[in-house]
């Protein structure tokens, strides 16, 4: 068991150091009160870790340095474009991440915490919902899982996998001389040496992949936040 724990921590740029910090978290919230509730209800905590991974990931952020803004991008939209779940599983990430969050106020007494509490109402599971379902929200390795999936194909047998991806850039390949016969104009110029920023070839290819993704999620995320006021 954890005895000392600070959420006083300065990013530093070693990835380690952060992991343990949202492994040791993740720990304390899974033995609180809190966490209890959700593991009698849900079996186990699933989704904690996974929120703060990815608040690391896209955001660069930790729990005492998130605000309102960053919590909903991480939930409405990060999660829908990588998360490949059923979308039958929004209401328990809600749940436990409320539970993580009042949690978080209740031990930590975090300034940021009883805001966060907020965002995650009964609304916020039928938007999640929504948005897990939605395929258009989907990134490329989401929509790639989520095709095998439906088609049976074993996510966890290697070969399988291997055989599903083959497949599924042959038709991705396909689309795009289709696309390319369809509308010539498009493609008067040449393709970037990475076109989906997966950091292969220029860094500077990458580098425009990531500002788009960026402000991709900056205009759905204001879009979201739109709609949930208007409901």
């Amino acid at each position: 068991m954890i005895t000392q724990f600070s959420l006083k921590y300065h990013l530093s740029g070693y990835e380690k150091t952060v992991f343990d910090y949202i492994e040791q978290l993740t720990e304390l919230f899974s033995q609180s009160p809190e966490g209890q509730q959700i593991v009698a209800q849900q079996k186990s905590i699933q989704w904690t870790a996974m929120f703060m991974e990815y608040a690391y990931e896209y955001q660069d952020t930790l729990v005492p340095e998130m605000s309102e803004d960053d919590v909903e991008e991480v939930v409405f939209d990060i999660f829908p474009e990588t998360l490949s779940t059923p979308a039958t599983e929004a209401p328990h990430i809600i749940n436990e991440l409320r539970a993580f969050w009042q949690f978080l106020a209740r031990e930590y007494h975090l300034e940021n915490a009883p805001r966060c509490v907020q965002i995650f109402t009964d609304e916020a599971v039928t938007d999640l919902t929504e948005l897990l379902a939605d395929p258009l929200n989907y990134g490329m390795a989401k929509s790639m899982v989520m095709e095998g999936l439906a088609q049976d194909i074993d996510m966890t047998d290697e070969k399988q996998v291997n055989k599903w991806m083959a497949e599924y850039n042959e038709k991705l390949a396909a689309e795009m001389l289709q696309d390319r016969s369809s509308f010539p104009h498009i493609f008067d110029t040449p393709f970037p040496s990475d076109p989906y920023g997966f950091g292969f070839g220029d860094s500077g290819g990458k580098q425009k992949a990531d500002k788009a993704k960026k402000a991709k999620r900056k205009m759905k995320k204001a879009s979201q936040k739109k709609n949930r006021k208007h409901k």
